[in-house]
């Protein structure tokens, strides 16, 4: 089961380097062939993301967050657990809370998140490295 980050799930909507990548995890989703599971805070960073994309209007942000929803993928919302540990990783490895939850819900399931970010992708310690793959890698 992957886990994936907003960077990859907004090249579903915007058109930008290795966009088809994230189509294809996409696809593979819908195929049958890749289980996703996604924090709530996605949709969030994605309305947000949308919101200042001048390209997209209101009706079509909120068309953007209804086909995530529509796709019945995983969407976890928080807990005790997923909240702490996500402290515990930013503090450990200085970055956001709004980044750690992913890798925390990908250490939680015992798989690995995806990202386009690199700069998020080379700031993790080796202990969660192993949690993070990037998309354009795949």
């Amino acid at each position: 089961m992957s886990v994936l980050d907003s960077s990859v799930v907004l090249k579903w909507f915007v058109d930008e380097v290795d966009s088809g990548l994230a189509i294809h995890l996409r696809d593979e989703y819908v195929e049958g062939l890749r289980e996703i599971i996604i924090p709530d805070l996605l949709l969030y960073e994605i309305s947000n993301a949308l919101r200042y994309n001048t390209n997209f209007t209101t009706k079509e942000i909120k068309e953007s967050i209804d086909s995530i929803i529509d796709l019945e993928i995983e969407i976890v919302t928080p807990t005790k657990y997923l909240i702490h540990r996500s402290i515990e990783i930013a503090r450990t490895d200085n970055i956001t809370c709004y980044d750690a939850v992913f890798i925390a819900l990908a250490v939680d399931i015992g798989d690995h998140v995806i990202t386009a970010d690199k700069k998020f992708h080379n700031s993790l310690s080796k202990e969660y490295k192993r949690h993070i793959k990037l998309l354009s890698d795949m």
